[in-house]
C-alpha cells in the first residue's frame, strides 16, 4: 500500500511540473530570444522560428530546465558582432536543440565570442 501511495504521489508531482510548464514562441509571442527567456520559467520550452537573431541572449543562474528549439539547424541563426557574445549561459540544466550560434566578427578580436558557458548540464544537439 505504501508503494502506490508514493507512486501516485511521484505522479502528481510530474503532472504539476508539466502542468506549469509552456512553450514560448519567438518571434510571433516574444519579438526576440532574450524576451522569450525572459518571460521563462523553469521546464519552458522556446521554440524560435528561422531567421536570423542579431542580439546578445543571456540565460541567467536563476533560469535552470529550459529548453531551446530551433526551427532548423541551419535556418535558425543566433549572432553578434565585435566584441560581444551571442550567447552567454549561467542557468542549469538548459538545452539547445537545431540552430546556428556564431560570432560574425573575423578579425583576431578575443572578447568576441559565439558561446561562453559558466554553467553546469548544458546539451547542445545539432548546433
Amino acid at each position: 500500500m505504501k508503494s502506490k501511495l508514493l507512486k501516485f504521489f511521484a505522479g502528481l508531482a510530474a503532472l504539476a511540473v508539466s502542468a506549469s510548464a509552456a512553450t514560448r514562441n519567438v518571434p510571433s509571442q516574444y519579438a526576440t530570444i532574450q524576451a522569450a527567456v525572459d518571460a521563462a520559467v523553469s521546464g519552458d520550452t522556446i521554440s524560435i522560428a528561422n531567421g536570423t537573431y542579431n542580439e546578445q541572449v543571456t540565460v541567467s543562474n536563476s533560469h535552470t530546465h529550459l529548453t531551446f528549439v530551433g526551427a532548423s539547424q541551419t535556418g535558425v541563426k543566433l549572432q553578434a558582432g565585435n566584441g560581444q557574445t551571442a550567447l552567454t549561459i549561467h542557468g542549469t540544466d538548459i538545452t539547445f536543440e537545431y540552430m546556428t550560434i556564431a560570432n560574425t566578427y573575423t578579425s583576431g578580436s578575443t572578447t568576441s565570442h559565439a558561446v561562453y558557458v559558466d554553467s553546469a548540464q548544458v546539451e547542445f544537439y545539432r548546433c
